[in-house]
């Protein structure tokens, strides 16, 4: 960013989630969004929410400096009050500097022209949730039916189109119609807390609307491709989903969501099988259907994040 930023672009303060355990991946996300954040004319904040022990703080301020040559913004880091992700997004929202918000993972990394294109969706459609894409970047060896799966429901989404739910890879935020709104920490070890949030925006009449340019890209290790942590993370989102749709008051019969999701669960299973036979890069989205819908009917013991 030039040392004097265009006063006609709006100020945005950037907040990212990690833990100093993840720094590989935080290097290489201050790496990209360095450029990224150079490239937008607008005022900039940086806010890092430490959602680990607050005894790290140091090392992350230190990765920062060694990663941001030409960022010229404010970088501030901040400790969460407890690892949950859901309070360490509540911890950006409550310190922002800045009305609007842009939200990135830890693990992702953005196109140079990011912001500049979340942001150009925002001024044209007056939105107060502009979302983009983050794309999966899978290692070579990974099952070919994980590489075909729309595994962040990316597809079929038109720029500047309305969308009622996103996650929190890739957001921008107009924090000024929310007011005191906040994501829920009861969904912080599950997930789920950013689709849970976003739907309580979209019954509030809240716009939000698709950036199709404003990439974001996201590597997936190995072990996070293999089939058996696909399918607990499917269960996981299913599950979710359901907690979600009874909090909201969306379950109008529990008899005949359960009888549906048991019904979606065995009829997507064997489409799956035979589109991942005939090599069809739909496999990956009825396996994700089948599994999703089989966690609506079990609570998985397992948790994604830690």
């Amino acid at each position: 960013m030039p040392d004097q930023y265009d006063v006609n672009s709006p100020a945005v303060t950037v907040g990212v989630i990690t833990l100093e355990r993840r720094k590989e991946a935080f290097v290489k996300l201050l790496q990209f969004l360095d450029p990224a954040l150079s490239a937008y004319p607008g005022q900039l904040e940086l806010l890092i929410c430490n959602n680990g022990e607050a005894a790290t703080k140091p090392q992350i301020e230190d990765t920062l400096v060694k990663n941001l040559p030409t960022f010229k913004g404010a970088v501030r880091t901040i400790n969460s009050p407890e690892n949950n992700i859901a309070i360490g997004r509540n911890v950006v929202l409550d310190n922002a500097a800045f009305d609007l918000v842009a939200f990135l993972d830890d693990d992702e990394y953005p196109s140079d022209n990011w912001l500049n294109e979340m942001m150009k969706v925002h001024i044209e459609c007056g939105s107060v949730v502009v979302a983009g894409p983050v794309l999966p970047v899978f290692e070579d060896n990974c099952p070919a039916w994980v590489k075909t799966t729309d595994l962040h429901n990316v597809r079929n989404r038109q720029n500047k189109g309305a969308i009622s739910m996103t996650g929190t890879g890739n957001v921008l935020i107009d924090t000024r119609p929310i007011k005191e709104l906040r994501f829920n920490r009861k969904f912080g070890q599950t997930g789920g807390s950013d689709t849970e949030f976003f739907l309580r925006l979209y019954d509030a009449g809240h716009t939000m609307h698709w950036a199709s340019d404003a990439l974001v890209y996201e590597d997936i290790p190995a072990d996070r491709a293999q089939t058996a942590y696909m399918l607990k993370r499917f269960k996981i989102q299913g599950n979710n989903y359901r907690r979600i749709m009874q909090a909201r008051g969306a379950i109008k019969s529990t008899p005949l969501f359960l009888v549906r999701a048991v019904f979606m669960c065995v009829a997507s299973l064997p489409i799956a099988a035979v589109l991942w036979v005939l090599k069809k890069p739909t496999a990956g989205d009825w396996l994700k259907r089948s599994f999703s819908n089989y966690g609506k009917l079990f609570k998985p013991a397992e948790q994604l994040y830690d």
